[in-house]
């Protein structure tokens, strides 16, 4: 299993302008911006689908929205999708559900983030559990993530 020291070293390695920062409370996107004293579309959050054959497909999308997964799906190719359990998400990423982070992780194919995400200087996402939480430029993020920027469908929570 992975976790923060993975995303460390891994920061490290790349030499991002990027750190991970532990938290009082970060599994959800309202805990961590509250625990960093940020507003809450600060945060990137990586949500895991699966979809109709149990394929893997990641979101990168701004904390305080829900994926329209029907729509996302049409445009990802897919059927249908559905979150992953929280097996699923160790399985895919390598990191335990509330701590998955965008980079670093097992999943590199089928990664989307949203075009939304690079208007901040600065974004937090996972750190590699629920009390790390990673800060990092959006475009370290898109590129190490692997992911295809596009405009993911969401709504506001």
């Amino acid at each position: 299993m992975l976790g923060p020291d993975d995303v460390r070293k891994y920061v490290e390695e790349k030499r991002l302008d990027a750190e991970v920062l532990l938290v009082k409370e970060g599994h959800t996107s309202g805990l961590a911006a509250d625990s960093l004293s940020i507003d809450v579309e600060s945060i990137a959050k990586t949500v895991v689908f699966v979809d109709e054959d149990r394929r893997p497909v990641l979101a990168i999308v701004r904390g305080g929205v829900k994926v329209r997964q029907g729509e996302f799906a049409r445009m990802v190719g897919a059927k249908k999708l559905r979150l992953a359990t929280r097996d699923e998400v160790l399985e895919i990423t390598g990191f335990q559900a509330g701590g998955v982070s965008p980079i670093a992780n097992l999943c590199k194919q089928r990664v989307f983030m949203d075009e939304g995400l690079m208007r901040s200087a600065y974004v937090y996402a996972g750190g590699g559990s629920e009390k790390h939480i990673l800060k990092i430029r959006p475009d370290d993020m898109l590129r190490e993530s692997g992911a295809k920027l596009m405009e993911i469908p969401v709504q506001s929570h």
